[in-house]
């Protein structure tokens, strides 16, 4: 069952997050379902670089929260959506593999590219709820708010405290459903107006993701935390500069927080198929233990680079030496009694 890739123009970035040995162990993300809340998606249902997940059927669902309609492919915007897609999803023999090419997926349009307006935060809010409804494990967003169309609804940075806008507070519901919410931080590190995160990254419980280079730099234009509360923002980084992703018939590269966050959504994919029992909250905790950092934070890349392997072996040894743990009913004992264990109890 053990994966050997060749990652091609990927190779850089799956290695850096050391999520390659995740992969040779077989953990690809199979029977793990991530909802991607982006722009709309266009050629991922006729491009080549995306043929192998058409042909294992591995989109479960699409819907278009803009225009109500299930076509999230036609009359496209922009291809944001399967640009950030592509890091997971793309796959091309021994040219590019994404990071986690075996997941389930829905696509989900939430973000209207010709506009900016208070409603898209909504729209991503029904996303989320039906992403619960149909069992999503992840949201992989990279999608980010502060300035509208009209300016009477932009939001300040002291509304950046993860309780304030629709959408943290929409994104702070799906964590506590146990949905693992990875959201780009912001491309505003190099404005004078407001260098700081965007929403929903300033949610303390959604995973943000700041950018480095393929060198481990910090990506200039990677915005800054901490979020309006002081809570380290953002959590980790993974690569955000001159990130390779497929769309259509090619694979490109291109820049953004945008493209760090789906390369650690698929990275995470593959974690939570090795321990698949272990809590949402404790994986997310331990991806930041284990990153290049710690315990330093940086207000731009948070805990530093991810480790996924190291990860995972902390939390297999951590899964492996759970305590056992018994109680038993009613305690003092009259005539009969029940045992209720954590472990399997040797009649």
């Amino acid at each position: 069952n053990k994966m050997n890739f060749n990652y091609g123009l990927a190779t850089d970035q799956i290695n850096q997050i050391n999520l390659r040995p995740l992969h040779t162990l077989g953990y690809t993300g199979k029977n793990i379902t991530i909802a991607v809340l982006d722009t709309e998606f266009p050629t991922v249902n006729t491009g080549s670089t995306f043929a192998k997940i058409r042909t294992n059927q591995q989109i479960k669902g699409t819907y278009n929260f803009t225009t109500k309609q299930t076509d999230v492919y036609n009359n496209a915007k922009s291809s944001h959506g399967t640009q950030c897609f592509g890091i997971i999803a793309g796959y091309v023999e021994n040219e590019f593999v994404g990071s986690a090419p075996d997941a389930n997926f829905y696509l989900y349009t939430t973000e209207n590219a010709s506009v900016e307006i208070p409603q898209e935060e909504l729209y991503w809010i029904e996303a989320a709820e039906e992403a619960d409804r149909v069992g999503v494990d992840i949201i992989s967003t990279s999608l980010g708010y502060r300035d509208f169309d009209d300016p009477r609804y932009n939001y300040v940075y002291n509304d950046m405290d993860g309780e304030t806008t629709f959408i943290a507070r929409g994104s702070k519901i799906a964590t506590e459903k146990g949905i693992i919410v990875v959201a780009s931080a912001g491309n505003e590190g190099n404005s004078t107006a407001y260098k700081y995160i965007l929403s929903p990254a300033d949610q303390p419980k959604v995973f943000s993701i700041g950018s480095v280079d393929v060198n481990g730099a910090i990506s200039s234009f990677s915005s800054f935390g901490p979020n309006a509360n002081q809570h380290p923002k953002p959590d980790v980084a993974a690569r955000g500069s001159s990130t390779y992703y497929t769309n259509n018939n090619s694979i490109s590269s291109g820049n953004g927080t945008s493209f760090a966050a789906p390369l650690a959504a698929g990275g995470i994919a593959s974690l939570l198929e090795a321990i698949p029992t272990t809590q949402p909250q404790d994986i997310l905790q331990q991806l930041r233990i284990s990153a290049s950092i710690y315990p330093n934070y940086n207000e731009q890349i948070g805990y530093g680079i991810l480790n996924f392997y190291a990860t995972l072996e902390t939390l297999k040894i951590k899964e492996n030496t759970k305590g056992s743990i018994v109680k038993i009913h009613p305690n003092p004992i009259h005539q009969s009694f029940s045992i209720q264990s954590n472990t399997m109890v040797e009649k």
